[in-house]
């Protein structure tokens, strides 16, 4: 199993780090100080994660375009925010929005997202040294993208030959 770096580490100790100081008077307390492991770095470590087939290049510009096309969802920009918006009378659907088209889109993203999860499982569990857990994983990715068509044939015929690299 490889050594976590420097970085890792500092993300882990953030990552589970409690929100406040500790302080029991509520009056007193503050929020943790926190020593963040800036953005560009995490993105730049899983671009550059030694995946075959794959260029890291490619890996970060596509996690970049990720990160901005979801981040206006999460920190609530204008654009996204006004999604919320419509209908007769025209309402912000704050509770969902069953019925709309938003729904089909957001179930194929869904599916997405599952791949995307057990991308990042299996990176984990590359670096933890578990070729064991990478296999189920991979071959998770493998039915998903077969039983859902989320991929090309040529990517889970590359994802097959990952698999059988780590049998």
């Amino acid at each position: 199993m490889a050594e976590a770096t420097k970085d890792q580490e500092l993300y882990l100790r953030e990552f589970f780090q409690e929100e406040f100081d500790g302080s029991a008077k509520t009056e007193k307390m503050t929020p943790a100080k926190r020593e963040r492991v800036p953005r560009r770095k995490i993105h730049a470590l899983i671009a550059n994660m030694p995946l075959p087939e794959s260029n890291p290049s490619d890996r970060q510009r596509i996690q970049g375009l990720l990160f901005k096309a979801y981040s206006g969802y999460v920190h609530g920009a204008y654009p996204h925010i006004m999604e919320l918006f419509g209908g007769r009378p025209a309402k912000y659907h704050t509770s969902g929005m069953i019925g709309t088209p938003a729904i089909d889109s957001c179930e194929a993203q869904l599916v997405h997202y599952l791949y995307r999860a057990l991308l990042s499982v299996e990176l984990v569990a590359g670096r933890s040294g578990r070729p064991d857990i990478g296999a189920r994983v991979i071959q998770l990715a493998i039915d998903l993208a077969r039983q859902t068509e989320c991929l090309s044939n040529d990517e889970i015929e590359r994802m097959s030959r990952r698999l059988a690299r780590l049998d």
